[in-house]
């Protein structure tokens, strides 16, 4: 019977020492004594970060509140915390903020200096025919013709080194007037079949690029040509001729 009365005193002690878990009693030199709850599983979230009490600080609930250090707040929305013991006032002053102020600044110089704005690159258009010799190829426009709305550029291509060369057609850009054009829009059947072949060590190639259709009295034409090492390594080299397309040559 005593052993059963233990049991139950003992569950007593451990249920009471539950429900007051975290419960402290406060009093101020006024003598006013509250109950409050210490809850320091309590997070904050403080300009989109979230931040937590130090280990010397608390956090309390008392009558539905959340009660914090003022100093922790203070400090976290970057103000200094005074503490006038004598007079007992919390003093709380707002530090300027730097970066803002950095920003201001800066946001004041792009406004007093302008931006210059970048000159456009000037290109020197030229009749054919162009040569470049480079690369140890030598590739050139030899002329621009027209025939019934089609366009050609003729191209010549001479191989100067022991790497097989090819002129990838197909990828070349054209811009003409400022105004780029997909070489996608020209047929299969009217590429030259003469670039589907190697271009040997000093061998020279003449063939023609189809233009896509582009309007007539065109004045200026950008031609970016590819050519391929054809060996293991497949390296692509580019060439970009300005042409002026006065006096276009008829077919």
């Amino acid at each position: 019977m005593k052993y059963r009365e233990f049991k139950i005193l003992t569950a007593g002690v451990l249920i009471g020492a539950i429900c007051t878990f975290g419960a402290q009693t406060f009093a101020n030199p006024s003598g006013n004594i509250v109950t409050a709850v210490v809850d320091n599983l309590i997070r904050f979230e403080i300009n989109g970060e979230i931040k937590s009490l130090p280990q010397s600080y608390n956090v309390l609930q008392y009558r539905d509140r959340i009660y914090v250090p003022t100093r922790f707040v203070a400090e976290e929305m970057g103000g200094e915390v005074e503490w006038d013991s004598e007079n007992k006032i919390v003093k709380i002053t707002q530090l300027p903020i730097k970066q803002e102020n950095e920003i201001i600044e800066k946001e004041k110089e792009e406004i007093e200096t302008p931006k210059e704005t970048p000159k456009p690159v000037q290109k020197n258009y030229q009749k054919p025919s162009i040569s470049k010799d480079s690369l140890e190829m030598l590739i050139g426009v030899a002329a621009v013709t027209e025939d019934n709305g089609e366009w050609k550029v003729h191209v010549v291509l001479e191989n100067k080194r022991t790497t097989p060369l090819q002129l990838l057609q197909s990828e070349s850009k054209i811009t003409v007037d400022g105004v780029e054009y997909a070489m996608s829009k020209v047929a299969a059947h009217k590429l030259d079949t003469k670039w589907y072949s190697d271009v040997r060590k000093d061998e020279k190639k003449e063939g023609y690029i189809m233009l896509p259709q582009i309007r007539s009295g065109s004045q200026n034409l950008d031609l970016v040509l590819t050519v391929l090492e054809n060996d293991m390594n497949q390296k692509k080299h580019t060439i970009e001729f300005n042409i002026s397309l006065e006096g276009v040559e008829k077919e």
